[in-house]
C-alpha cells in the first residue's frame, strides 16, 4: 500500500493506495465557483479574487481571560473553600495574578491555571484579578476580577454549568460499519436520531459525526487491536456516494480488500507499530477524513486527527502552511470551535485560514486549528483541517470562520472529559 500525505495536491490530504488526485481526478472548470472535481490540487494563488481585499497580516483578537467552564462566583458566597480555574482565548497563554488588593503587583499565578483561596472565613472579603499573557507578550487589558464576601448564613454557592450528557461514538471494526453516504432527506425520514448513530470515535475523548451524505475516505484507530493499528482507506466509492474513482489495490501482507457501505470498497489494514513506522508518510494513528459532494463535485473535505500519549510521526506534517504559501488572502481568527463538557462551554481556538485556487481555476477556502484538551500544552489534542469550495457562498475569512464555528461544533462530539481539564 502506498501512503501519501498530500493536502489539495500539495500538502496534506490523506491518501492511500495511490495519490489522492489520481483517485479523485479534477474535472474542467470554467472559472471560480463553477464546475469542480472531487479533490482539488492547490497551487499558490496567482491573483486576489475579484472583490476581495488582500490581508497583509493575520488578524489577532485581543487577549481575554475567563473563568473555566463558565463558573460564576456570587458577591456573597456561601462556601468553606473555593478553587477557580481560568482559561484564555489565546493558545499557550500564561496567567498573572493580582491578589488581595489593587495595589498589589501582578505576578505569575501560584497554581499556573488555577487559584485556591484556601479555607474561607465567614465575614471576610476576598479579591483576585487575573490576566492572561500571550507568548508574544500581549496581556489582557481588562483583567478578570473575582471578589466576594463569605456569608455562611444567607450567601449562595458558586454556580457552575451543568455537565453535558456525554455521547457515545462507534469504533468501526470493519469498513462495513462506517456510516453509509445516505441522502439527507432519506436519513431524516428513516431515523430522527440518525446523527448520533453516525458518530465515529477519534482518539479517547471525542467523536466525529459523519453528516448525512458524508463519505468516509480514511479512518484509523488504535482502539481496535492491542498490538496493531487499524486503518480503512477508500479504494472505490459506491454509486450512492456520487464520486467516481478508479479502483486501487492492496499490496502489503497486512492489507486486504474489504467491502464497505453502499457497495464501496476499502483497503483494510492492520499493521504493527513497527510496520507503521516504516511508512514514509504515515496516516495519523487516530483520525477520520470525510468528504461531501454536490452536483458539481466535492464541496467539502474534513480531517480530524487526535493525538494523545503515544508519539505519532504524522503530527508534524499536518499543516496548511505549504497550501497557503503565496495566498494573497489569508489570516487567523479567534473563534469558539471545540465543544467542551459543560453546557455553553465551547473552547476558543486560533483558526488559520486562506483562500487558494487549484490548477483548474477553482477557488477553495482552507482552514485549520489545533485544540488542546486540558491544561497541559503536551496533553491530548485535536488537529482539524477543513476545506470548503468557494461556491458555497463564502466571500471572506470572517465568514469562513463563522461557518466553521457553526459547522464544526455540530460535528465534533465530546465523549469523555480530559483529566484535569475542568
Amino acid at each position: 500500500m502506498r501512503y501519501a500525505l498530500k493536502f489539495l495536491g500539495l500538502s496534506l490530504a490523506l491518501a492511500a493506495c495511490g495519490p489522492l488526485d489520481a483517485r479523485f481526478p479534477l474535472r474542467p472548470s470554467g472559472g471560480r465557483g463553477k464546475a469542480t472535481g472531487a479533490t482539488p490540487p492547490v497551487t499558490q494563488t496567482p491573483a486576489v479574487p475579484a472583490g476581495v481585499a488582500p490581508a497583509s497580516s493575520a488578524a489577532f483578537a485581543a487577549v481575554e481571560t475567563t473563568l473555566a467552564s463558565g463558573l460564576q462566583v456570587p458577591a456573597r458566597l456561601k462556601a468553606s473553600t473555593l478553587v477557580v480555574r481560568f482559561s484564555s482565548n489565546t493558545p499557550s497563554a500564561v496567567f498573572e495574578c493580582q491578589i488581595a488588593n489593587l495595589a498589589a503587583p501582578f505576578s505569575p499565578c501560584p497554581g499556573s491555571t488555577l487559584y485556591d483561596f484556601g479555607a474561607l472565613v465567614h465575614g471576610r472579603s476576598y479579591f483576585l484579578r487575573v490576566r492572561a499573557k500571550a507568548p508574544d507578550g500581549r496581556r489582557d487589558e481588562t483583567p478578570l476580577q473575582v471578589s466576594f464576601v463569605v456569608d455562611l448564613v444567607s450567601g449562595v454557592g458558586p454556580v457552575a454549568p451543568a455537565p453535558l450528557t456525554l455521547s457515545t461514538a462507534r469504533v468501526p471494526e470493519t469498513p462495513a460499519e462506517l456510516p453509509s453516504p445516505i441522502a439527507s432527506q432519506e436519513a431524516r425520514a428513516a431515523d430522527p436520531d440518525a446523527a448520533a448513530a453516525r458518530a465515529v470515535q477519534v482518539g479517547s475523548y471525542y467523536g466525529v459525526i459523519i453528516p448525512d451524505g458524508g463519505l468516509v475516505t480514511a479512518y484509523s484507530t488504535t482502539k481496535t487491536y492491542n498490538d496493531s493499528l487499524h486503518s480503512m482507506t477508500l479504494m472505490a466509492p459506491g454509486p450512492a456516494s456520487g464520486v467516481t474513482s478508479p479502483s486501487g489495490t492492496c499490496t502489503q501482507p497486512y492489507e486486504r480488500v474489504t467491502p464497505g457501505p453502499g457497495n464501496s470498497t476499502y483497503c483494510d489494514a492492520t499493521p504493527t507499530r513497527s510496520q507503521w513506522a516504516q511508512i514514509a508518510q504515515p496516516l495519523p494513528m487516530n483520525h477520520v477524513e470525510m468528504i461531501e459532494n454536490d452536483a458539481q463535485g466535492m464541496r467539502e473535505k474534513l480531517l480530524v486527527a487526535a493525538f494523545e500519549d503515544e508519539a505519532d510521526p504524522s503530527e508534524a506534517g499536518l499543516s496548511i502552511s505549504n497550501t497557503c504559501q503565496g495566498a494573497l488572502y489569508h489570516g487567523m481568527t479567534q473563534v469558539p470551535l471545540t465543544p467542551g463538557f459543560f453546557v455553553g462551554d465551547t473552547q476558543t481556538e486560533s483558526f488559520e485560514w486562506c483562500e487558494v485556487r487549484d490548477p483548474a481555476g477553482v477557488w477553495w477556502w482552507v482552514g485549520a486549528y489545533t485544540a488542546l484538551l486540558g491544561n497541559s500544552p503536551t496533553g491530548p489534542r485535536l488537529r482539524v483541517i477543513d476545506t470548503v469550495a468557494a461556491r458555497e457562498g463564502i466571500t471572506s475569512g470572517s465568514e469562513f470562520a463563522t461557518r466553521a464555528e457553526s459547522r464544526l461544533t455540530g460535528l465534533i462530539l465530546p465523549l469523555a472529559p480530559v483529566s484535569g481539564s475542568q
